[in-house]
């Protein structure tokens, strides 16, 4: 029996044992499957997010691109693979007709529309490993809009201007008054001239012989209104003296110096009655002195020091005289309205003088009374002028002293020819190579000229660059525009006969050009202390623009720049433009009619502008894998 149960027990021991050796394999097993499960799950994550991180990145260099093209740059590749997030882009362009554009470092020409595949890498393993890079495309549609700068004047000249004999400046539509003229030095106007604008000189204004400006005239010198039938439609301001003489003004008069007439003119501010101003008339640190055969104001008389009024008792009459510091000589004429004079008051007839309309500081009379109330010399109501100190509440008192400032001096406009300014000003135009045969006499260059422009379609802007070494010549040139083009000339355009410039499909501008880093331009800062930073030409032998005559037709625009000298030389023509100039020399009979014109690449010193805008829009993505 004992045997048995001890037998027994054997057994038993043997078969736990194999239990046991059973079940740790099975957990052995168990556990390797588990282990394989886990391992297998964690290169799944790993390699999924590697996925989602260089798609993202990826998409980030879409982005990139897009924003190369909104800031006007179109690079032709990008290695970002350093950064984070970590792509690379490649990028090919096609032009407005279709045509893939060369691409080195950038695009050339214009392109319309580009196509991207960028190229996104993850952080996570290595940068090299094709399970690590995803690629996606797009497409974007490219316009470029070149937002250049509208000048505001129908001519500008840095030194002095003349213009005579029935020319004319025309503002840019009827009745508009914007034609308007600036110069750094004086201004004359001599023999039946007009301006639809305003006559901005920071020199003297003589004005003589039937000229006359539809608008107001400023002056940083004097201004010299020398014969009859001169007319201002507007204000005159003058820092130096005014001599109205027999002119007729419908405006006001503010000069700092002396203002003096010598005769009645022929007009009437609507009284019947001949008047020299239609407004009132201040010297703010001078006298005013009518002539004594008559030159009646209509509106009032304002002075710091004497005022003289005329022999004749004209009407009308002036409106109220104040002198801060001077007399009042009244030779027969009377004022209508209140006297107010710092010293003496006299009369050839006393009986002319109104006393309780009549006051003097420091005089004593019966004939008027003692001011009790502190003399000015009251704001005109509207002012083109400025005025030192700014913001003054009058025009002057005893003891404070206001006066008309110069017109703000104005920089002369620059237009660059580099390759850096060309690229960032002129986006949106052609630029076809020019052959150096345009730059020989004769005038073969226009067929060529022509064959270029026919390469074009109708509205496309075209810069050609002439690579003369010389002015370019011509006799006769006669050039038809499907779309603005503009000619930049170094060495500057001498065009005999006539130059007829017409539109089809348009209007367009012809835009002619001798670049303000032309060979011969020196460039100086003509007041450092008082317009800093801007810039002034100076030319030795620089490029200049001469034609003998302009006919242009078909609503055709013309501008003409150069540093140097711009000159028209035979009368009686007309067009629509813009000229600026550093000198100028026009014909008798011509007139130029304003343009509304952008001009690419204007750069006023002191103040950058001109520069050109792009709009890129994304059409379409694609995943390519």
């Amino acid at each position: 029996m004992l045997t048995i149960v001890t037998r027994l027990r054997r057994e038993q021991s043997g078969a736990a044992l194999v239990t046991v050796v059973a079940l740790m394999a099975i957990s052995m097993v168990v556990v390797a499957v588990i282990g394989t499960s886990i391992f297998a799950a964690s290169s799944v994550t790993v390699a999924s997010r590697a996925s989602v991180q260089s798609k993202a990145s990826a998409e980030a260099g879409i982005d990139w691109a897009l924003g190369e093209f909104n800031r006007s740059y179109f690079p032709c590749s990008g290695d970002f693979r350093t950064s984070d997030p970590s792509f690379s882009v490649t990028i090919s362009y096609v032009n407005a007709a279709g045509n893939a554009l060369t691409c080195g470092t950038t695009a050339s020409g214009s392109p319309a529309k580009a196509t991207i595949v960028s190229t996104g890498f993850s952080s996570i393993t290595s940068k090299t490993a094709a399970a690590n890079s995803h690629q996606v495309g797009a497409v974007a549609n490219i316009v470029l809009a070149t937002s250049g700068t509208l000048l505001d004047k129908a001519i500008f000249t840095e030194s002095g201007l003349l213009l005579t004999n029935d020319t004319q400046v025309a503002g840019s539509a009827p009745g508009v008054l914007d034609g308007n003229v600036y110069t750094n030095g004086s201004f004359t106007c001599a023999t039946q001239t007009r301006i639809d604008g305003t006559i901005f000189a920071r020199g003297n204004i003589t004005i003589d012989n039937t000229c006359q400006s539809l608008s107001s005239i400023w002056s940083g010198g004097n201004v010299d209104l020398v014969q009859s039938d001169v007319r201002i439609a507007g204000d005159v301001y003058a820092v130096g003296w005014a001599a109205i003489n027999k002119a007729r003004i419908l405006g006001n008069v503010v000069a700092n110096g002396d203002v003096t007439t010598t005769n009645k003119s022929n007009y009437n501010c609507g009284s019947g009655n001949s008047t020299n101003v239609c407004g009132s008339v201040w010297s703010l640190n001078g006298s005013i002195n009518l002539a004594s055969n008559g030159s009646p104001i209509a509106g009032s008389l304002y002075a710091r020091n004497s005022v003289t009024l005329p022999n004749n008792d004209e009407t009308p009459r002036p409106a109220a005289v104040t002198s801060l510091n001077g007399n009042l000589t009244m030779l027969g004429s009377r004022v209508t309205g209140a006297v107010s004079i710092y010293g003496s008051i006299s009369s050839k007839n006393d009986s002319n003088i109104v006393k309780a309309n009549t006051c003097s500081v420091t005089s004593t009379s019966n004939y008027w009374t003692k001011c009790t109330n502190e003399l000015v010399l009251p704001m005109p109501p509207t002012s083109v002028a400025t005025f030192s100190p700014a913001n003054s509440a009058n025009l002057g008192t005893r003891t404070h002293t206001v006066s008309v400032d110069k017109p703000p001096r104005q920089g002369f406009p620059q237009i660059f020819s580099s390759a850096s300014a060309i690229a960032s000003n002129w986006n949106g135009w052609a630029k076809p190579a020019v052959p150096t045969s345009v730059c020989s006499s004769g005038n073969t260059w226009q067929s060529q000229l022509n064959s270029i422009l026919a390469g074009y379609s109708s509205g496309t802007k075209v810069l050609l660059q002439l690579p003369c070494t010389n002015a370019l010549p011509g006799s006769n040139v006669s050039i038809n525009l499907k779309g603005d083009v503009a000619i930049m000339a170094p060495y500057g355009i001498d065009w005999s006969n006539e130059t007829r410039v017409s539109s089809t499909g348009g209007p367009w501008a012809l835009m002619l050009v001798s670049p303000s880093d032309s060979p011969g331009v020196r460039w100086v800062e003509p007041d450092p202390t008082n317009s800093p930073g801007q810039l002034s030409p100076n030319c030795s032998g620089g490029p200049n623009l001469r034609f003998d005559k302009f006919i242009v037709s078909n609503s055709s625009r013309v501008f003409l720049y150069t540093p140097c000298e711009v000159s028209i030389r035979n009368k009686d023509q007309s067009m629509d433009g813009q000229i600026y100039a550093g000198t100028s020399s026009y014909p008798a009979g011509l007139l130029i009619k304003r343009a509304i014109m952008t001009i690419p690449g204007i750069q006023v010193p002191g103040q950058s502008s001109g520069s050109s805008s792009t709009s890129a829009t994304i059409t379409s993505r694609y995943d390519i894998g």
